[in-house]
């Protein structure tokens, strides 16, 4: 059995909030971009993830997670989660406005569709953020709207 998360890239750390084990890699976001988050297993009992945009080139390694021989797949269940990671804020007004699509996620070229999703806003300091369904995806929005 192989199990640990590994973190690849300048930078990278491996983290734990609230129980679950975290990736985190600086990564320079333009907005306007399209972003494709890829997993993949390169060998048995690990896997590896990347994101990158559409301006081309193979992505940016976010890590890589060796679990148990016999789980085989991914589970049924994925999140998209956002949140704001910067300095303290004074005001809630301060929290500049961001908008974030979220493709419905895929397997095997497509051919893997998600059964159903539900949308929830967790609980947080500042009023005004929301999740809505659109086609295809969920849209995340936060800031600029107290």
């Amino acid at each position: 059995m192989r199990e640990g998360l590994q973190a690849v890239g300048e930078g990278a750390v491996v983290r734990t909030d609230a129980g679950a084990v975290t990736c985190r890699v600086p990564l320079a976001w333009h907005g306007g971009r399209v972003y494709e988050l890829r997993v993949w297993t390169e060998r048995e009992g690990w896997w590896s993830a990347a994101v990158g945009d559409d301006s081309g080139g193979r992505g940016t390694i976010i890590g890589r997670i060796g679990v148990p021989d016999h789980w085989r797949r991914l589970g049924s269940v994925s999140t998209t989660r956002t949140e704001y990671r910067g300095r303290p804020l004074q005001r809630c007004d301060d929290l500049r406005a961001c908008s974030i699509l979220y493709r419905e996620p895929t397997a095997d070229g497509g051919r893997v569709q998600p059964e159903r999703h539900e949308s929830r806003v967790g609980p947080g300091t500042c009023e005004g953020s929301r999740v809505e369904a659109v086609a295809g995806g969920v849209r995340h929005a936060i800031g600029g709207l107290s």
